[in-house]
């Protein structure tokens, strides 16, 4: 059986591959519009920053957060 190559299969420099990123990207916009519906403050906050952390992993324009005070920001390979 072959691989498709549909270049989601790249290893990506934080060791998962571009797929992974792709869904916890998805999973983190879910968490974020479930977590700002319940007024959940915190976890707005911290799907907030998981965004713009995989958007800038994945080589895409991060989103802004400006009610939260997050800007976009530029991420080294040294941030967790």
């Amino acid at each position: 059986m072959y691989m498709i190559d549909t270049n989601r299969t790249r290893l990506l420099d934080s060791g998962y591959f571009e797929s992974q990123t792709w869904g916890a990207l998805h999973k983190a916009w879910k968490g974020y519009v479930i977590a700002k519906n319940k007024c959940e403050f915190e976890r707005v906050e911290y799907y907030a920053n998981a965004i713009q952390k995989l958007q800038k992993e994945l080589g895409l324009t991060v989103s802004s957060f400006p009610d939260l005070g997050l800007e976009p920001q530029v991420y080294t390979s040294d941030d967790s």
